[in-house]
């Protein structure tokens, strides 16, 4: 099989990416699935607080796929997110996320920064 298409790296456009423009975005695209808030309900999909720099299938309750339980070992590091949001299904084979993905990169980064801002202690830029 061809190799997916290249992401385009998120690390440069993080310096200019707005976490309040992300909050708006996440809740029209994300919020119907996901909650954000600390101790929120997992849904379709599992809560979102202090994901980034996490490990893949980490959160307590929610029914993984095997797809994202095979990479807990990995974090959910700023690439990782960039990728997944991108198109969930080509950065995760079997993953049951449905959603087809954020194609604008600084829409990406503007929904990674609001999930960054999403924790107690938010792990360092690159």
């Amino acid at each position: 099989a061809p190799a997916a298409p290249a992401v385009e790296p998120i690390a440069p456009l993080l310096a200019n990416a707005s976490a309040d423009n992300g909050r708006q975005l996440a809740q029209r695209l994300c919020a119907s699935c996901h909650s954000f808030n600390e101790g929120g309900r997992n849904a379709v999909g599992p809560n979102l607080w202090n994901i980034v720099g996490s490990g893949h299938a980490q959160v307590a309750g929610f029914n993984y796929s095997a797809a994202n339980r095979a990479l807990a070992d990995k974090p959910w590091d700023f690439e990782a997110l960039n990728a997944f949001i991108a198109a969930p299904a080509r950065a995760m084979p079997g993953t049951r996320m449905a959603f087809a993905g954020v194609s604008n990169p600084q829409q990406r980064a503007d929904i990674i920064m609001f999930l960054r801002s999403n924790s107690p202690n938010p792990v360092p830029l690159p």
